[in-house]
């Protein structure tokens, strides 16, 4: 299944947009990424190996990075500030941890049904 064939019960569970799941606080110019968080947060989701993670990041990065360019002088910056924001950094940690313990489950790859 693609990201863009997701139900929004499916969206919602995969996905936190911008920022962690449930977190009241959001890093700046969330809304403005959001599309791109979700697809980096499915990607994540359905990503096997830790090859598959890095590709996810690497993707987020490009893309804030296309849309950044598109917007107002003011708003140039928008990629850099936002990979600059603390979370970024806490989150790829707390991801590293995860796949290390899945990597020692020996977890299969999800699947979406």
């Amino acid at each position: 299944m693609r990201f863009e064939d997701l139900s929004q019960k499916q969206m919602e569970e995969i996905c936190s947009g911008c920022g962690s799941k449930g977190s009241l606080i959001k890093p700046p110019y969330a809304a403005f990424f959001e599309t791109n968080c979700n697809k980096h947060d499915y990607s994540y989701y359905v990503g096997c190996i830790e090859e598959d993670r890095k590709k996810a990041d690497v993707g987020l990065r490009k893309a804030m990075a296309k849309d950044s360019l598109g917007t107002s002088t003011s708003n140039t910056n928008l990629g850099a500030s936002y990979t600059m924001w603390p979370s970024v950094w806490a989150g790829k940690a707390i991801s590293t941890m995860v796949r290390k313990r899945d990597s020692q489950r020996n977890n299969s790859c999800k699947m979406i049904g």
